[in-house]
């Protein structure tokens, strides 16, 4: 934090420093561009006050055009025309003249000049100077200045800090918050004061709010799928443990049975920690996605083929309707076929699980020609719906199950709905549930995929 708060003190207090040189030089040069300006105007008029009034005539009119400008024009001291010898050598000049120009920059009073020169028969070429005006007492080399520039760089070091702190100080708050958070092992929210803040830091902190408020609820769900996963599993280890002990039993009957229902119990087992990796692959944000064209009809036909004889064991019809709005070849769409085709085959199967005998499952494939274009495949059952709200949007959760699905030999874990959400997630689609219901009556439910029309 120490290294922070000297970084943000160099930096403003550089930024203060390059203000000031880059102002001073601005000033410097609109200086300059003035005495270039007056130096042209005026040269021609001292060329014609020569001529006609003398060299005395000249300096009457510098003394008269002296008093009221802001510049100051005068003869050049190595001129013939100046009445006054070299008094100084060359070398002293030299010093004079760089010291004068470090004390006018440490006193912020520019020394810039400009010149001309006017021809004449009797002095010969006379070089007028002009140059910024200076109070009286810096016509000779100019003493000390009475305003030292240590003031000035005390008042920027000074607002430097003051900046410094300003920005390290909720800073240093937001630090203390996140450990405390991490202290409390990740309880929570972060809740940092920062966040009332008008500015950028105001939203980094309800950034961090809003992150460490996601955090706590991914952590709460990995722990409650931890429960869930031990529950599924515990409930076969238990059935095998006592078909195990009964087969071991020497006055044990039926030991083919018994080890039949173990093989199915294992088989069991395997199955969902197969549906499991599955899911914990497709939720990964790393996981790859080969793209493909899908044809849509064609994948619902096949796939209702291989589910046919599933719902012939209870008589159930499965009914696919494809609305026209488009012929059958701009059924297609860009994406990854076989997350999107297990998706579609665990909602078709939950619908024939939760059918009644010799019902009807629905299947519609729609084409939205408004923007933005959509496909939406529907699957509408004759089951008893989901009457509560909250467990119809946590439908697509992993391992919900509603009350009537929790009955022995179903085979159900509660996780296809969740890999059919994850499915078409990786396809840019989203799923939802809705009732579906006559005169305030539910007959069934209808799962609803939407899916970006993408061409091939």
């Amino acid at each position: 934090m120490l290294r922070l708060f000297f970084r943000i003190f160099l930096i403003c207090l550089s930024a203060l420093v390059i203000i000031s040189l880059m102002t001073t030089l601005w000033r410097d040069n609109q200086i300059n561009q003035q005495g270039r300006s007056l130096s042209s105007q005026h040269q021609s008029l001292a060329q014609e006050i020569y001529n006609e009034q003398g060299l005395q005539g000249l300096k009457d009119w510098l003394n008269a055009s002296n008093q009221h400008s802001p510049f100051r024009i005068r003869l050049d001291r190595d001129s013939p025309a100046h009445s006054n010898d070299k008094e100084h050598s060359d070398s002293r000049n030299e010093v004079s003249m760089i010291g004068s120009k470090i004390r006018d920059w440490l006193s912020f009073k520019p020394h810039i000049k400009n010149n001309f020169v006017i021809k004449t028969l009797e002095h010969g070429e006379i070089t007028l100077w002009v140059e910024p005006r200076r109070p009286p007492r810096f016509h000779t080399p100019p003493p000390r200045p009475d305003g030292p520039i240590w003031p000035i760089l005390a008042t920027m070091i000074m607002i430097s800090l003051l900046v410094a702190l300003y920005i390290l100080k909720p800073i240093k708050h937001l630090h203390q918050d996140i450990k405390l958070w991490h202290e409390k092992n990740f309880v929570g929210g972060i809740d940092t004061s920062i966040a009332k803040r008008k500015d950028s830091l105001g939203t980094l902190g309800k950034e961090l709010n809003n992150l460490s408020t996601n955090v706590y609820e991914l952590l709460e769900q990995q722990k409650q799928l931890l429960r869930d996963v031990s529950h599924e599993f515990r409930s076969p280890m238990a059935r095998i443990k006592v078909a195990t002990a009964l087969l071991k039993h020497p006055k044990s009957q039926n030991k083919d049975k018994l080890a039949e229902r173990i093989d199915q119990e294992i088989d069991s087992l395997d199955y969902l920690v197969e549906e499991l990796l599955t899911l914990q692959r497709w939720q990964r944000p790393d996981n790859p996605v080969q793209k493909e064209a899908i044809f849509l009809e064609q994948m619902i036909i096949q796939l209702l083929e291989r589910l046919r004889f599933e719902a012939d064991q209870r008589s159930i019809t499965l009914n696919f309707v494809h609305h026209r709005e488009a012929n059958m070849n701009k059924a297609t769409l860009l994406g990854s076929r076989k997350p999107l085709e297990r998706a579609l085959e665990n909602i078709v199967r939950n619908g024939i699980r939760f059918s009644p005998d010799k019902g009807t499952l629905n299947i519609h494939l729609e084409y939205q020609q408004s923007q933005p274009k959509k496909w939406y495949i529907r699957v509408s059952d004759q089951g008893p719906g989901v009457a509560d709200k909250a467990a119809l949007e946590k439908l697509f959760d992993p391992f919900f199950r509603l009350d009537n699905a929790r009955t022995p030999g179903e085979g159900s874990y509660g996780v296809g709905l969740a890999i059919a959400k994850e499915g078409i997630k990786i396809n840019r689609g989203k799923v939802y549930a809705n009732n579906r219901k006559q005169e305030q009556i539910i007959i069934g439910l209808e799962v609803v995929i939407e899916l970006p029309a993408t061409a091939p």
